[in-house]
């Protein structure tokens, strides 16, 4: 009886529902992704590991500087605008990351001979990179109109099926040509160009894309005034997790840089499913506070406090979890349990700041998102180039002291909003 009474109160609350269905995908993407890190670990050293996850690094930080961060406002503005408003400004954000992409392969091409003795990659990885970031936008604007929509199905079949050709592809390349940690970044790109092809076709069935989507100067002007000021917040982001594997990198070599991103997956895994459940949760959150319905405040807190709990239990239970099974089927790998249990704890907090983070979204307040990442950044990056070349462990908890930091703030601000008081 209470199992049926549980599940007819999932099935008829929107927000629960969906975020079970996005959790669902999550662990679907995770699982095969973790199957994959079982294989490459038979075939890759720690040190591949570590030039695969410096590859990545980097892609990262292309992915930033190219939409300038101008697709997130798509599931922001989803419910305030047109969809003729929303067509216009999926065409211009398309159109001006082709041309950022089309000028970053420019500049890299001119200063080839820097990039590869900074970065220790052939300048055409660089390019590949490049390209797989603007053909991987058209995928996250679609997933950001399913996300808007409400449509967690479609969302997870696209993007599990992302997911499941990138590895089919990865272990081809790896056991049939055996291109190493190289096979990974190749299949990224095919899989990415795929999938681009396929999100258009859907973006213009929808007729978000057209003679009627086109480009607008006023539509790109509003996109990057909203995302311009969150580039020194992704890219603070991006030092808080990147410079320090480089900085690993430089005093300890790539295979530290393997065992430390290899744990780092692990707590990974808690941030996945934070990630899953907050997009259900942004997305109910930007209704209400549109709507002002009565009672929403108190709605909102009681989902808060929820997903805070569940966080701390799943936190505890994957930490556990991976310090089991590393030892077992990742012997090689099995000095990174030193760095699990801050990683951990880090990553708790990040899931946390997911559930306050959408208040400052909402009211537009992405200055204060860049202020508050800026420092505590600026913080992280400078404690890992003081301190990480006296003691390798000291990386994982700078990481979760900075997380921790980043919480209490944006928690601090959200309340200074007086829209709710979560906890």
């Amino acid at each position: 009886m209470k199992i049926k009474n549980t599940y007819k109160k999932i099935v008829s609350n929107n927000t629960i529902l969906n975020g079970v269905l996005y959790t669902f995908f999550s662990f679907c993407n995770t699982g095969v992704n973790f199957l994959l890190l079982l294989v490459l670990s038979k075939f890759l050293s720690p040190s591949e590991y570590g030039y695969l996850n410096l590859f990545n690094t980097i892609v990262l930080l292309l992915s930033i500087l190219i939409s300038c961060n101008t697709e997130k406002i798509i599931c922001v503005d989803y419910y305030r605008v047109t969809k003729d408003y929303t067509s216009n400004t999926i065409t211009s954000i398309l159109l001006f990351s082709l041309g950022v992409g089309c000028l970053l392969s420019g500049l890299t091409i001119i200063f080839k001979d820097i990039i590869a003795l900074e970065f220790g990659f052939d300048v055409k990885y660089i390019i590949v990179a490049i390209s797989y970031c603007i053909c991987n936008l058209v995928s996250s604007v679609n997933l950001a109109i399913w996300k808007a929509e409400s449509h967690p199905k479609s969302y997870g079949i696209y993007s599990l099926s992302i997911v499941f050709f990138n590895c089919i592809g990865t272990i081809i390349l790896l056991i049939f040509f055996s291109l190493g940690w190289i096979s990974r970044a190749l299949s990224q790109f095919y899989v990415s160009v795929i999938f681009a092809i396929i999100g258009l076709f859907v973006l213009y069935k929808k007729e978000y894309l057209g003679i009627k989507a086109m480009p607008k100067w006023i539509n790109l002007k509003t996109a990057l005034h909203f995302g311009l000021p969150m580039i020194p917040n992704s890219i603070s982001w991006w030092a808080m997790q990147g410079v320090n594997r480089f900085v690993i990198n430089s005093h300890y070599g790539p295979a530290e840089v393997g065992l430390y991103s290899f744990a780092t997956n692990f707590a990974n895994i808690l941030q996945i499913i934070g990630v899953a459940f907050a997009q259900s949760y942004h997305v109910d959150v930007y209704q209400k506070l549109s709507k002002k319905e009565s009672g929403y405040c108190d709605y909102l807190k009681k989902i808060s406090r929820k997903l805070i709990i569940t966080f701390g239990v799943l936190a505890s239970i994957i930490v556990l979890f991976s310090y089991l099974i590393i030892p077992i089927l990742f012997q090689n790998y099995i000095d990174s349990l030193k760095f699990l249990l801050p990683l951990f704890i880090g990553a708790y907090a990040h899931c946390v700041n997911l559930l306050f983070v959408c208040y400052l979204l909402y009211n537009k307040k992405t200055k204060w998102l860049m202020n508050i990442t800026f420092v505590v950044s600026g913080l992280n990056v400078l404690l890992g180039v003081l301190f990480i070349q006296y003691n390798l462990l000291l990386a994982a908890y700078i990481s979760m002291i900075s997380e921790i930091l980043i919480m209490i703030l944006y928690m601090y601000y959200a309340y200074k909003l007086e829209i709710i008081k979560i906890v």
